[in-house]
């Protein structure tokens, strides 16, 4: 049998749980389809101060860029990726963002 799949805009879901138009952090991992989900995104609405992406596509990064993100990290070899909103004054410099430790692959 086919699976159905329901889909809503972020905002949607956003509104309905009335998340705070200030979001501390983000963890963004939607297997490929975060700058699907980014680019209608409400950045003027919703100001979020730090976020971890899941392998962004080069658009996404440039959406970030334009929208006042700081690229920090890449956290994992996974992909994980780190990034602060300019406001937070948060640097790639900064000692207390480290690389998340794992076991060693196979």
């Amino acid at each position: 049998p086919k699976e159905q799949r329901y889909t809503v805009p972020l905002v949607q879901v956003f509104e309905l749980y009335q998340v705070p138009q200030t979001i501390d952090y983000l963890s963004l991992d939607v297997e490929g389809a975060e700058h699907l989900i980014m680019k209608e995104f409400p950045f003027e609405t919703y100001k979020i101060k730090i976020m971890t992406v899941e392998r962004p596509s080069p658009q996404l990064r440039k959406l970030l860029e334009e929208q006042g993100f700081l690229f920090l990290k890449d956290l994992a070899w996974w992909g994980e990726t780190l990034w602060a909103h300019k406001s937070t004054g948060l640097t790639s410099q900064d000692p207390r963002i480290v690389k998340i430790p794992t076991e060693e692959r196979n």
